[in-house]
């Protein structure tokens, strides 16, 4: 099959019908699992060609690496129009498929200059060809599936979105969201060319140079749907609105438990936590009283009374994006709770006093004394009640109910149990009143992390622990 110069036009009107173009698109958590399937080939270009789908990785011939449409650095690959080009290493020859991409042009000319290229010899269903070309003083993007042409107008220096859907027997062409062209026709069978898909130059790797930027290559070995054609083609900045949620402010006692949470729009998502203890900000290993460091949820097992006003937060990205959540300060109940058992000997004559009723010494206070003789005061510290107690939950990850079980839940009078999704909401709240609580799940929000949080009766949270909903 020869190389498509100027392709015979099917339709250049494009359709108002479908595809309309989204000034913005909510993707929903399905959306996002559906674009996932299926999804054979999957080039991001972020920092190299490696394959983020279920296939090989690409193999790089000159391109640079350059910014995407967003203007990230180190996020899509710049093409020389002289020699450089990508090879996919695939033919990625698929009865059904849907191929899109994102391409930016710096050059037209009269000689086709080809994006795509995915035509070789032997092929059985059917060639994908995509090219650029100046005719009669219009510059055009022209296609070549199967039998199938079409041909649309383009702005040079702009980006432009391509999809290309293929079922066994009809082919629909996308250009910036509106359809160009759909028709049932039979699939072609190539002549020479190399078994494999090229981005950037001919099959032939020797002519037909592109000139310009490529980006975000996905290649699915399905037809996707209307709903997800409109999602890939009005796709949002990965990188802005990062993070969904920021962390709150925690009060807690001393001894007992704190915790911070985030939650971000990235996928996928790494996260670092980190505290400032008075020097300055510095990353939280996962060591000692702290967990989940590198999770969306952070975890203080044991509250010292020295964390007092530290301040925590996270830093969450990935090869792409980045972004630094805001501040949430740990707030510790500085009062220690002891009783006094001892003799207190004052001046010369020796006074005995036995005190027996519990009192509270504020740590940052100070104790004056206006005597010559010595005062003896001997503190035994209460026990935390949370050091007699192991509240066990089971089971834990969970599909459909939860146990909880207190031990000797009478150390807990008027303490409450909460529990809260990743977004914070309330899921339930319930006084604590027996040993055992068993909670339905059914009416929960939605697989993911959950937060069960025990409170005293001050509204003090004095732990927190995480259960996961398959």
């Amino acid at each position: 099959m020869p190389i498509l110069a100027p392709l015979l036009t099917t339709n250049i009107f494009m359709k108002k019908t479908l595809l309309s173009l989204l000034a913005a698109i909510s993707v929903t958590a399905a959306f996002s699992q559906n674009l996932d399937s299926g999804l054979v080939g999957y080039f991001p270009f972020n920092g190299n060609v490696n394959n983020k789908g279920s296939g090989s990785n690409g193999a790089n011939y000159g391109a640079s690496i350059t910014s995407d449409r967003f203007n990230n650095p180190n996020s899509a690959y710049s093409f020389n129009g002289s020699s450089s080009y990508i090879d996919l290493t695939s033919p990625y020859d698929l009865p059904e498929r849907s191929i899109s991409f994102w391409f930016y042009a710096t050059a037209i000319e009269s000689t086709a200059k080809m994006i795509y290229s995915s035509d070789f010899a032997n092929i059985v269903n059917g060639c994908t060809v995509v090219n650029l070309i100046n005719s009669s003083g219009t510059d055009k993007v022209t296609f070549a599936v199967g039998y199938q042409r079409a041909e649309a107008p383009i702005t040079k220096n702009e980006w432009h979105h391509i999809l290309i859907t293929r079922t066994t027997n009809t082919t629909q062409i996308f250009l910036d969201c509106f359809e160009i062209s759909q028709t049932t026709s039979n699939l072609a069978n190539s002549v020479n060319g190399l078994s494999k898909t090229i981005i950037g130059s001919s099959r032939n790797l020797s002519t037909y140079f592109f000139a310009g930027k490529i980006d975000d290559i996905r290649i699915y070995n399905r037809a996707v749907s209307p709903q997800e054609a409109k999602i890939l083609c009005s796709e949002q900045n990965p990188c802005t609105n990062i993070i969904a949620m920021q962390p709150q402010n925690y009060k807690a006692k001393g001894g007992g438990n704190a915790g911070f949470w985030t939650y971000s729009n990235l996928n996928p998502s790494n996260y670092q936590w980190q505290i400032n203890e008075g020097k300055g900000f510095t990353n939280i290993p996962g060591t000692c009283n702290y967990s989940g460091v590198n999770s969306s949820a952070l975890s203080v097992d044991i509250v010292g009374i020295g964390m007092d006003k530290n301040s925590f937060r996270c830093i969450i990205a990935n090869d792409q994006c980045s972004d630094t959540t805001s501040i949430a300060s740990l707030e510790v109940d500085s009062v220690g709770k002891g009783s006094i058992h001892d003799t207190i000997y004052l001046a010369k004559d020796t006074v005995y006093l036995k005190v027996i009723d519990t009192v509270y010494v504020n740590k940052t206070d100070t104790l004056y004394k206006n005597t010559s003789d010595t005062l003896f005061i001997q503190f035994k510290l209460g026990i935390n009640v949370l050091d007699q107690l192991t509240i066990k939950m089971f089971p834990n990850p969970t599909k459909d109910h939860l146990t909880i079980d207190f031990g000797t839940f009478q150390n807990f009078n008027n303490y409450t149990l909460n529990i809260v999704n990743e977004q914070s909401q309330q899921v339930y709240n319930s006084l604590i009143s027996q040993q055992t609580v068993n909670i339905d799940l059914s009416a929960w929000t939605g697989a993911g992390v959950y937060f069960v949080t025990l409170k005293d009766n001050n509204g003090i949270s004095l732990v927190t622990k995480k259960i996961v909903l398959k």
